[in-house]
């Protein structure tokens, strides 16, 4: 799931949303994380938001590295940041649904299951024919079950 979601990082970086260097820069973070250089991807990720500090794809890199180095609180932080950039994007574009499902992504990262699931369904309510919302709240739950044990001895904090 985290690998996945690397994958999509880099390839989204490279979609040039942020500027580009900070684009650049994201890839070389989530190559960094794949290789486990957790500080390395945690120095590359803040120069990126901090260069564009709306990336959201940017602060999770930033958050999943934090909390492979067993800092959860700055982990933390960075999602809620994440969180925050995805609802700002959806404002701004209020057809966007898949920032409704990123936000459901990070809500679920936060430990936030029941707001995830509030979100998924309110999404679906305001997209009812958009395929990328096609998902079950089982789906959801699965999401969390595969972070935690992917994260191993680091899971995701309890809603």
């Amino acid at each position: 799931m985290v690998r996945a979601f690397l994958c999509f990082c880099t390839a989204l970086a490279q979609s040039a949303e942020p500027t580009e260097s900070a684009a650049e820069i994201a890839a070389r973070a989530s190559q960094a994380m794949e290789a486990k250089d957790y500080v390395r991807a945690e120095a590359l990720t803040r120069t990126a938001v901090r260069m564009d500090p709306e990336f959201a794809e940017g602060w999770v890199a930033l958050g999943l590295s934090l909390w492979w180095q067993e800092r959860q609180a700055e982990a933390q932080a960075a999602f809620e940041e994440a969180l925050g950039a995805h609802s700002r994007r959806f404002e701004k574009d209020p057809t966007d649904s898949n920032q409704l499902l990123q936000q459901v992504f990070v809500l679920v990262l936060l430990g936030r299951e029941q707001d995830a699931l509030t979100q998924l369904r309110s999404a679906k309510a305001r997209f009812p024919k958009q395929a990328s919302l096609d998902i079950s709240e089982d789906q959801v739950s699965k999401w969390r079950q595969l972070l935690d044990e992917e994260l191993g001895a680091h899971p995701i904090a309890e809603s």
